[in-house]
């Protein structure tokens, strides 16, 4: 069964249900885990497919623990919400957004980091 067999008779009914999205990982899921983690790329076909359901689903989600920026360049398909830092950053209007309780301690972990360095 081809994928366009698969969602013209499998998934069709997902598909167009009002309220279904897909969340999904980078890392080990559109990319293949790789030694090392800056060689790491979307493969083309994941992301043919991912622009296509995004235009089917209510919401199409890449999440990963890598900085935010990092996930969108390597992405870099418009309608996708982007999340990284594990959930704490997310990528909105072209620019990087902390989530706002992580705002209360970024001044800490910034001392934190220079008196570690």
């Amino acid at each position: 069964m081809t994928w366009r067999d698969a969602t013209e008779t499998l998934l069709a009914p997902l598909i167009t249900s009002e309220r279904v999205g897909l969340i999904t990982d980078m890392d080990g899921t559109l990319a293949p885990i790789v030694p090392n983690p800056e060689d790491a790329y979307p493969t083309d076909r994941s992301k043919e497919l991912l622009a296509h359901l995004s235009d089917h689903l209510t919401l199409v989600a890449a999440v990963s623990g890598r900085a935010v920026a990092d996930l969108h360049a390597r992405l870099d398909l418009p309608g996708l919400v982007y999340s990284g830092n594990h959930g704490l950053e997310r990528w909105e209007n072209n620019a990087v957004a902390v989530a706002p309780l992580v705002r209360d301690y970024t001044d800490a972990l910034q001392h934190a980091k220079i008196a570690v360095e």
